[in-house]
């Protein structure tokens, strides 16, 4: 390969690292609505990680939930450092386990008012399933050493009424084809 082209595949890769993981410069107009969302930030902010502590504390007693990852869960792992650094506000990204990869599919599939996107910190709450997206570049041994598990799903919790949100996911849990209700 000459260095002509050697330095070409090497900036198309950095312009495609580049583009993918930052994103191209704002428009005028897009930066003008970004300004807008900021100006609501914190009152976002404050919503979504209440609506998420409420979420994560109401997971592990639902029967299909195999397990539950969220920094401010009582008994949890990081319950210490969460509040130590972040105190009320633990973030709005939970994940859990369901019995596998069909059954986060199926899941997802049977939700109504939760969406499917990669995106997080949204008005809406957003749900992925980060082995077949974010980190389907990866082997699978290498997901397995970052916790990146085939079934489990991240929860990107946004400012809906958390009763709602609750009750989207019964009510999809309930609708998979195995196991018992949610009570």
């Amino acid at each position: 390969m000459t260095t002509e082209n050697s330095v070409r595949i090497r900036a198309a890769n950095l312009k495609y690292e580049v583009h993918r993981n930052v994103g191209a410069c704002l428009s005028p107009h897009n930066a003008y609505l970004q300004n807008l969302r900021l100006e609501t930030l914190q009152l976002r902010v404050e919503k979504s990680c209440s609506n998420a502590v409420k979420i994560s504390n109401s997971l592990p007693y639902m029967k299909k939930v195999k397990n539950v990852n969220y920094p401010g869960l009582p008994g949890g792992d990081s319950k210490e450092l969460s509040d130590k650094y972040f105190q009320e506000k633990p973030g709005s990204i939970i994940t859990f386990e369901l019995e596998s990869r069909d059954a986060c599919f199926e899941f997802m599939d049977n939700l109504h008012l939760i969406r499917k996107s990669t995106n997080i910190h949204d008005n809406r709450t957003l749900i992925i399933h980060p082995a077949s997206t974010i980190f389907s570049e990866y082997p699978e041994e290498e997901r397995k050493n970052l916790g990146v598990s085939d079934s489990m799903i991240r929860l990107s919790v946004g400012i809906e009424g958390v009763d709602d949100l609750i009750g989207d996911i019964r009510q999809a849990l309930n609708k998979q084809g195995v196991g018992r209700n949610v009570e």
